[in-house]
């Protein structure tokens, strides 16, 4: 008679390490991030009477979609979202207000609206940050919490888009 042996694999899992990037999305909860452009120098124009003042930021496109079934309110918590580049520089976020020729101040048009996201909308909008980065970098990471959910996004200097 054949003898019949059970044999064991001891199988390791390695967790797969996936780093994304431009135009990917990350889902995390009833969250979906997708990173869809980046400005390494955008520049923002103010008004101070007849004269125009121009600030330059770094700026990070996203749009953030609920998938649940349930109302978000969307906030950055608990941390602002930076941008880190290769040598460690870390770039803040910033709340870009402008000064428009009427005088009053309003936040940027293109920034993203935090507050109530219904479930199956999406927003879209910018996310600013002070200074800009530095020209001599390889990669950037942007470094986003939304909701206690960490979203982490890494790409080459030289994508625009």
């Amino acid at each position: 008679p054949k003898e019949t042996y059970k044999v064991e694999l001891n199988e390791t899992k390695e967790e797969e390490t996936r780093i994304y990037g431009m135009k990917d999305t990350i889902v995390k909860g009833d969250l979906a991030v997708t990173l869809n452009r980046w400005y390494p120098v955008y520049t923002v124009k103010s008004y101070a009477g007849r004269n125009v003042i121009e600030m330059s930021y770094s700026r990070v496109d996203i749009t953030v979609k609920n998938l649940g079934d349930k109302e978000i309110y969307l906030s950055y918590t608990p941390y602002k979202p930076v941008l880190v580049d290769d040598s460690g520089n870390v770039y803040e976020f910033i709340d870009v207000k402008v000064k428009r020729k009427d005088g009053l101040v309003v936040e940027h048009p293109d920034q993203l609206k935090l507050g109530v996201l219904y479930p199956g909308t999406s927003r879209s909008g910018a996310i600013f940050f002070y200074p800009t980065v530095t020209p001599n970098t390889d990669k950037v990471r942007l470094v986003l919490y939304l909701n206690k959910e960490k979203f982490e996004f890494v790409w080459d200097w030289g994508r625009l888009s």
